[in-house]
């Protein structure tokens, strides 16, 4: 029986929903099911009154996440299935960024292009020191606007410079240096850093109504960025 590419566990820890990439032995490649399974996890959580966060990890300590599946939609254009694509991205960046509860993400091995819009989407990016982080799609001729529209939410532009005109690999320090992600610990303490995190204790009204205003600005600046990419010749 096949396992399923996202599991939902909203039992291990009471509160809090654990969101597990679990689409291993294809790198956890973001595809149409994945997407939609974390698009449905993500609007459910803003009805579930007792929970007070989402954490999103990855079932291997190798890689979190090596972006969208290329190989989707094969039977499509390359123009046809690169727009499919990206409005499966683009609606779980939206969804995310909207979702009621703090979202924090839980990071070992790689993140990569998508992978890394997802991660740095979260409210809270924790951390293994095993982790890089890159968007290697200037290295595949891609351009990635709605990259560094989610980038801008963490980093300057002398830091999107390197990461996405250059492609650059950025290691757990350098992330943690330019502020990129929140926090470093151990590979075994990880969960218990993130159930431990301080977003867990706020008023979850006030935090909700402060995330929508810090995000809208970033949530219109990814679809325009998609409305962009679709126009280009």
């Amino acid at each position: 029986m096949d396992q399923p590419s996202l599991i939902v566990d909203d039992h291990s820890h009471p509160g809090v929903r654990i969101l597990t990439l679990n689409r291993v032995a294809k790198a956890n490649a973001l595809h149409e099911q994945l997407y939609g399974l974390l698009n449905q996890a993500f609007e459910e959580a803003n009805d579930l009154k007792d929970l007070r966060a989402v954490v999103v990890k990855s079932a291997s300590n190798k890689i979190f996440c090596a972006g969208a599946d290329v190989n989707a939609y094969a039977e499509l254009s390359p123009a046809q299935a690169s727009v499919k694509r990206r409005r499966q991205l683009v609606q779980t960046m939206i969804t995310m960024l909207g979702c009621h509860k703090p979202v924090i993400a839980a990071l070992e091995g790689k993140v990569i292009g998508a992978g890394a819009m997802l991660a740095l989407a979260a409210d809270v990016v924790l951390a293994t020191e095993s982790v890089t982080l890159s968007f290697p799609e200037i290295h595949l001729g891609m351009p990635s606007p709605i990259g560094i529209a989610i980038l801008k939410k963490r980093a300057s532009l002398h830091l999107i410079h390197p990461l996405i005109q250059l492609g650059e690999v950025m290691h757990a320090r350098e992330l943690v240096n330019h502020r990129l992600i929140d926090g470093l610990c151990e590979s075994q303490d990880l969960i218990a850093r993130c159930l431990q995190d301080s977003t867990l204790r706020l008023d979850p009204q006030a935090f909700q109504v402060n995330k929508h205003w810090l995000n809208r600005s970033i949530m219109d600046e990814i679809l325009e960025a998609e409305r962009f990419l679709n126009e280009l010749p």
